[in-house]
């Protein structure tokens, strides 16, 4: 006591008891568990102290007596060297108003060991039990002391799915894919068929069923090839697949008679010209040069004429066919 030092009273029976406030400072600039935790303070004391030896009056002009009202205020800090166990500092002003008088006021510094009770973590997890919403499970600052065992980011505690990681929005949960092809349920507009997702989920439609898809289809209701980009054979296609069949036909020699080995390639060519959907071929038919040229050229012409009567034998229609030499 600075001010019982001053007056040479510092022997003298003190005795001084009441009741304070103290409002902790640290919540305002950080977590109020903080290690460091000042605060300031106000009480109202009784004080025992006598001070009539001394001769000094009032502001009523009174002699100040022994018993006193006490106002302290002051400032201190906390600091937690564990979660319950801790040094303090304090300093307090402690003034008589009652008095009228300063005479009686004095400064008072203090210094503490502190300990919490119930400052308890159950599972010791680094949360408190008062602030754990889980206290009898180790679990995450981050969940307040809830586990998360798959760790998506959704607490056990609100996980439907706690052993399989999934979105917050399907409460932990992963979305489904019936299908199995990479989109997500939620998204696929065809859950039940295997489609890629930038169809949303759906196959892409093949609407003449030719095997190439309508995205790629140049002709998507005709059926066609590939190779033509999902379009039918062009006439030039068919008659360039029909000249590759009746390539090397075989005649009787000087005659214009087909030999029995020709027949094979004859039926083969008949079956692309009845599948060029009514177009026409015209039928040229060559000799060798030997001899003479007017021979040659009619025989030409009787051996085109036989190829053609040899195509329309296999079903070929004569609209389609024409010949010369």
């Amino acid at each position: 006591n600075l001010g019982n030092k001053k007056l040479g009273m510092e022997k003298e029976f003190f005795l001084m008891t009441g009741l304070g406030l103290q409002l902790k400072v640290a919540g305002l600039f950080n977590n109020e568990d903080f290690w460091f935790d000042p605060y300031v303070r106000v009480g109202a004391n009784y004080l025992r102290h006598d001070y009539s030896g001394m001769n000094i009056v009032n502001g009523d002009g009174k002699m100040i007596g022994k018993d006193h009202f006490a106002l302290a205020t002051g400032l201190g800090t906390n600091i937690w060297l564990t979660k319950n166990f801790g040094v303090g500092i304090q300093g307090d002003y402690v003034s008589t108003p009652t008095d009228k008088s300063n005479a009686a006021n004095f400064w008072q510094a203090s210094a503490t060991l502190n300990f919490r009770f119930g400052n308890t973590d159950r599972d010791k997890d680094g949360v408190l039990d008062k602030d754990d919403l889980c206290p009898e499970i180790s679990g995450l600052a981050e969940f307040q002391g809830c586990p998360d065992t798959d760790g998506d980011g959704v607490p056990d505690k609100d996980d439907q799915c706690i052993d399989v990681a999934g979105p917050k929005d399907n409460n932990g949960c992963p979305w489904p894919d019936t299908d199995g092809d990479g989109v997500f349920d939620k998204d696929d507009q065809c859950p039940n068929e295997a489609g890629p997702v930038e169809n949303n989920g759906c196959p892409w439609p093949d609407r003449d069923n030719d095997g190439v898809l309508d995205k790629d289809d140049q002709c998507p209701d005709v059926p066609g090839l590939v190779e033509n980009n999902g379009c039918p054979k062009t006439q030039e296609q068919y008659a360039t697949e029909a000249t590759g069949k009746l390539q090397n036909i075989l005649f009787d020699f000087n005659k214009a008679t087909l030999r029995p080995e020709s027949d094979a390639k004859i039926a083969d060519a008949a079956e692309v010209i009845k599948s060029s959907n009514g177009g026409t071929f015209l039928v040229i038919g060559h000799t060798d040069a030997k001899g003479n040229a007017n021979y040659n050229l009619k025989l030409s012409r009787e051996r085109a004429a036989s190829v053609v009567k040899a195509l329309e034998a296999h079903g070929v229609s004569s609209d389609q066919l024409k010949s010369k030499g």
